[in-house]
């Protein structure tokens, strides 16, 4: 069952001074999901310094249009396939072709919930301070809402602009990108080894296989 996502209308929103009462910034109202109020800071170039630093590595994460841990899975593939005896060609070109299509995304759809994640905040969080345990659950609380709703409401279309282009196929670009991004770390995890597959980034990978294409 999808998550409800609103905005409230402006004479129903909260007074962010009231949630946050330590806060020295100016906190604006976003949008509420399941009856939990979201919040960000008024200017997303002006956001404090620790949350800041998250929000950039997540930012960069989307104009790679790759994750940290894909990055590293990638990279130790690569170094499997090189080191190999035998080695293969068809994985190195498999590898690069990976690439190729990466440059074409135009998001990933986990990474933009992330750095959602980092940007909006609900009235339990410290707005100075980004907790990764529960940025990640907010995260999966954002996929299980409408994805029109949510990508194209206004707080997050000021965010990354360039989704509103994709309107109309928005729904249907991102199951794409979620198939091609499973299927991608089913073939490196093909050059892994056992203790790579033992690493804390390959387990965040594997989350992200779509199990049907198993």
């Amino acid at each position: 069952m999808a998550a409800k996502f609103f905005i409230k209308d402006k004479k129903d929103q909260l007074n962010p001074k009231i949630v946050f009462p330590t806060a020295r910034d100016i906190i604006d109202y976003a949008f509420t999901i399941d009856d939990i109020d979201y919040f960000s800071f008024n200017d997303f170039n002006n956001i404090p310094c620790e949350r800041g630093f998250n929000c950039l590595a997540f930012y960069n994460e989307l104009q790679m249009r790759c994750s940290r841990e894909y990055l590293k899975a990638f990279s130790d593939a690569l170094d499997n396939t090189l080191n190999s005896k035998n080695i293969k060609l068809t994985d190195i070109f498999k590898l690069n072709q990976q690439m190729k299509e990466r440059l074409e995304y135009l998001h990933e759809p986990e990474i933009a919930y992330k750095l959602c994640s980092v940007v909006f905040f609900d009235g339990s969080e410290n707005p100075y301070r980004y907790d990764f345990k529960h940025g990640l659950k907010k995260a999966e609380l954002f996929k299980t809402t409408p994805m029109n709703d949510f990508f194209l409401s206004t707080p997050i279309v000021t965010l990354m602009p360039y989704i509103s282009s994709w309107s109309n196929d928005l729904s249907e670009y991102c199951q794409m990108i979620n198939q091609m991004t499973s299927q991608q770390i089913q073939d490196i995890s093909k050059m892994l080894s056992e203790a790579d597959k033992n690493k804390e980034y390959y387990k965040l990978l594997e989350s992200l296989v779509i199990k049907d294409s198993l």
